[in-house]
This record gives structure tokens, C-alpha cells and sequence, in this order.
């Protein structure tokens, strides 16, 4: 089957050790129909840990590269081991990519790697996603999550695409909300999505949300407000998508998205909008931003 290399996005998974990295591409496969089984990580099946001494040891030692059909795109997704023997590996799949998703605990927060891992992909020039994973552990903090990912940003902004019903442990549906739909969320229970009103609990975090990343978007090479803050107007939807993937695209905007790996019948909504604001596989410097030439290491 011959593919457009405009559908084409070459995703790398980076983060500290034993967050749950290749558990995440291991549900998103599942998710969308590319495996018939859910791979766990504790009983060796993982899709991404097909190496023997991987099983055994039940971490990452290698890259492993897997795929995903999704709205008429194709995802190569390159799962990257964390702990510091192995970090050599994951600077070297980061020289493959066209963006990173910076996976983080939302109990630790920004841990060691996660660090040294952002410098490879600044280094790069990669723009990237940020994913809280484990939303639904005991001492999950999202917000706590999040001042971490702040402080280690710095100078980059860093706004969330999605706003959990729950801040702390316990999700038995993951909430989103993307930047063009307004005070409109996604519920997802059993695998499924659905639009429902934002509860009236929720309703304050998700509107200071959405300003700051409006603010952010139109803080990004003077762009107008408008262009992302015209909510529910499927007119503005375009528009708003566009915005917000040239923000990240130039590297001045952190998004984030918080979620499980696939505890129960939840699924993460990593996805939703994932191609159409990464890079294109091979694209021109207009397709990602003011990205600069790649360093050579010596």
C-alpha cells in the first residue's frame, strides 16, 4: 500500500524509566485495532519489548518501532528506553523523529531522564507533546504533575490540551478538551468517546485552561486570539488546529495531555489531535517551524 508522506508522522516516546512509555504505545495499538491482545510489560507481551532479555528484565533496553493506521495517517512510533545504561539508545532514536512525546509520571512528576531526554529533542529541534500518565494511582497529582513540567520548561510555555474530571488518583474517565471545541469535553468510558457539557465542578479549570493556551498560541509570532478563540464555531476549527501545531511546531508551546495507559477500559486520547499537530515525516521548514539544522556529535 503506497502512502502520501504528507500522512506520514514519526513520533518518538521518551521519559524516565518505568513510566509507562511502552505500555502507552502498547494501548494506542490496541486501541486502534493494530493488535488483537493487550501486550503487558509485566508478562513479557509487550509489542514494543520483543527482545528476550527484554521480557526478562521487563524494561526497555532496545528502540522498538511499531505502527499505527489512524485517520488515513500513518504512525511510526519509536519507543525508547529510559533508564540512564540505556540513554544512549534514546538519543539516538530521537535523531529519527519529527516530534517527541515526553512521557511523565503523575505521581513523580519530572524525573532525572525526563530531563536529559528534553535537551536531546531541544537539541534536535523537536516540538513536543508532554503525556501525564498514571492518572489513576494512588497520589496522582495533575497539577503537582504539571508545576513540574513548568519548572523544567522554564522559558517555553507549556499548556494543557485536556483537563482531567479528577486532579488527584482515581479517573474512571479521562476528560479532554481540544482547543477549537470550547467548554466541550470528551468523556471516554469502555473504550468509547462521546460530547457531553462540561460539569459545573469542572467548568472554572477548563475555561482558565483554555485562556492560557489562547494566550500562549497568540503569544507565538504575534498571532491574533482569534485564531484559537472562537470555541464551538466549526468554522474556527481549522484555524485553531493550524495555530496551535505552528506554536508547537516552533517549539514555544509544551502541550499536555493527561490520561491512563489502558487500566481497565480506559484508553488513553493521546491521539486525537496528534496528526495534525506533529510535523510531517521528511516535511519542509514551514511544516516544523523554526526548526534548526540537527547537530552532528562527534
Amino acid at each position: 500500500m503506497t502512502i502520501d508522506i504528507a500522512r506520514i508522522r514519526n513520533v518518538g516516546f521518551v521519559g524516565h524509566g518505568g513510566v509507562g512509555k511502552t505500555s502507552l504505545v502498547e494501548a494506542i495499538l490496541f486501541r486502534n485495532g493494530m493488535t488483537s491482545r493487550l501486550g503487558r510489560v509485566d508478562d513479557g507481551t509487550a509489542t514494543t519489548d520483543f527482545d528476550p532479555e527484554e521480557a526478562k528484565r521487563k524494561i526497555s533496553i532496545n528502540i522498538g518501532v511499531a505502527h499505527c493506521d489512524y485517520r488515513d495517517h500513518r504512525f511510526n512510533f519509536v519507543d525508547m528506553p529510559g533508564y540512564g545504561d540505556f540513554i544512549a539508545e534514546a538519543r539516538a532514536g530521537l535523531a529519527s523523529v519529527e516530534g517527541a512525546v515526553l512521557v511523565v509520571d503523575a505521581v513523580a512528576g519530572v524525573e532525572v531522564q525526563t530531563e536529559k531526554v528534553s535537551k536531546f529533542a531541544q537539541e534536535y529541534g523537536l516540538p513536543r507533546l508532554v503525556f501525564v500518565n498514571r492518572m489513576d494511582r494512588e497520589r496522582a497529582d495533575f497539577a503537582r504533575a504539571l508545576e513540574s513540567i513548568q519548572r523544567a520548561a522554564r522559558r517555553a510555555a507549556s499548556c494543557p490540551l485536556h483537563v482531567p474530571d479528577r486532579p488527584g488518583g482515581g479517573v474512571p474517565r479521562a476528560r479532554g478538551r481540544a482547543p477549537d471545541e470550547g467548554l466541550i469535553v470528551w468523556a471516554t468510558r469502555r473504550g468509547r468517546s462521546r460530547r457531553s457539557a462540561v460539569p459545573a465542578d469542572l467548568a472554572d479549570a477548563v475555561q482558565a485552561a483554555r485562556e492560557k493556551l489562547v494566550e500562549a498560541v497568540a503569544g507565538d509570532r504575534r498571532r491574533s486570539p482569534g485564531a484559537v478563540s472562537r470555541g464551538g464555531d466549526p468554522r474556527a476549527r481549522p484555524r485553531s488546529i493550524k495555530a496551535l501545531r505552528a506554536a508547537i511546531a516552533g517549539r514555544q508551546d509544551r502541550a499536555r495531555d493527561p490520561g491512563v495507559r489502558h487500566e481497565g477500559d480506559r484508553r488513553p486520547l493521546a491521539a486525537r489531535h496528534r496528526d495534525r499537530l506533529l510535523p510531517v515525516a521528511g516535511g519542509s521548514t514551514a511544516d516544523r517551524g523554526d526548526r534548526p539544522a540537527r547537530r552532528r556529535r562527534r
